[in-house]
């Protein structure tokens, strides 16, 4: 099969590889979408945080078509159109039993992110449909409804980042909240928000683009924060106190200023963004103001996926790109430009 090569920095090669086999308790897909994370941006940049470096195949929000069915594995077909995350869950470590499965300590690695090949390729091995143990039902597999496309379908990997960030916070009703940064996380967060009938939302981005579409998605308030005093207006916005909640899903030093500056004495500073270079800030200001800092992360894929096949979110509006397997340097380099895309596309079988 053909596959994109990662060889280094802004770097990705085309080669013929093997195609992979199903294994007795897993699945082949051929893949329709495969969605740019900025976790793939990092690493094109040799930034990789926490992925080895060397020869691998990335891309991890995947959808596609199941052409093989490993012989254990029931209730999936060829031909099935799916999201698929090459990821499980063990259900049994500390993690898993407190129901905190993306901090699973002995579950699979995920395809595209460690040593296992990923969806920046014609063809996406998926070594274990994950079952959770109490319902049977999988964890890293879903049928896409017939209204879902293959782009769609790829998104539920990023709006579960959304989905984990919002359960983890324990949201009440009177709360008012900002996100920082609408890219395809931020704006997956705005989405779950919404869904939570939280009582105001906010979202600042440098982008008139993405922040049209948080509105969209329901943001009660957009600002620029290319054009606008986000700490002020925010304070503004909220008689002078600040937000109770602040989610920093932008990654970088002036975002996470605005963050920490945005939210009200006792409130919760979720951080969701991966930061490429190191952040400095003073701690005693979280003491002095009482704000809890929390890690962000991911929820489930069952979740994401409901908020998705109901029409939270269609892909025309996020999909901003969609680039051929043979232009995926192109592809990473448009998704730099956060002024120009949301979410690019990968799909390995267009020209």
């Amino acid at each position: 099969m053909r596959a994109a090569i990662y060889n280094g920095p802004r770097d990705y090669q085309i080669e013929d590889i093997d195609d992979p086999i199903a294994r007795d308790d897993g699945l082949v897909v051929k893949v329709r979408a495969a969605g740019i994370c900025g976790g793939d941006l990092h690493a094109y940049k040799d930034r990789h945080l926490e992925r080895p470096p060397g020869r691998l195949v990335y891309g991890h929000e995947n959808a596609g078509e199941v052409v093989e069915v490993g012989r254990n594995v029931e209730g999936i077909e060829v031909g099935d159109r799916v999201f698929a995350e090459a990821f499980g869950f063990c259900f049994d470590c500390d993690a898993c039993r407190q129901g905190n499965y993306m901090q699973c300590t002995t579950g699979l690695r995920v395809a595209g992110l460690s040593a296992q090949h990923g969806g920046f390729a014609e063809y996406l091995s998926v070594p274990v449909v994950m079952r959770h143990p109490k319902s049977g039902a999988p964890t890293n597999i879903f049928k896409l409804p017939e209204n879902m496309s293959f782009g769609e379908g790829a998104l539920v990997e990023p709006v579960n980042i959304g989905v984990g960030v919002t359960q983890g916070l324990q949201l009440r009703g009177d709360e008012t909240v900002l996100v920082v940064g609408a890219g395809m996380v931020g704006l997956g967060t705005v989405m779950c928000l919404r869904s939570t009938g939280v009582a105001r939302i906010m979202c600042s981005d440098v982008s008139d683009m993405r922040l049209g579409v948080a509105a969209e998605l329901g943001a009660d308030v957009v600002l620029n924060s290319a054009s606008d005093d986000v700490v002020a207006r925010v304070r503004e916005e909220t008689g002078g106190r600040g937000a109770d909640i602040v989610i920093e899903a932008a990654g970088v030093a002036e975002s996470f200023d605005q963050a920490l500056g945005s939210v009200c004495r006792g409130g919760r500073l979720s951080v969701v963004a991966y930061f490429e270079k190191p952040v400095t800030f003073e701690p005693h200001q979280l003491i002095n103001r009482g704000v809890r800092m929390l890690p962000g992360g991911g929820g489930n894929f069952h979740d994401a996926f409901v908020l998705l096949a109901a029409g939270g979110v269609k892909g025309d509006r996020v999909i901003t790109h969609t680039f051929p397997l043979d232009q995926i340097n192109e592809a990473h380099e448009t998704a730099i430009d956060t002024r120009k895309s949301i979410k690019v596309m990968i799909d390995p079988w267009s020209s």
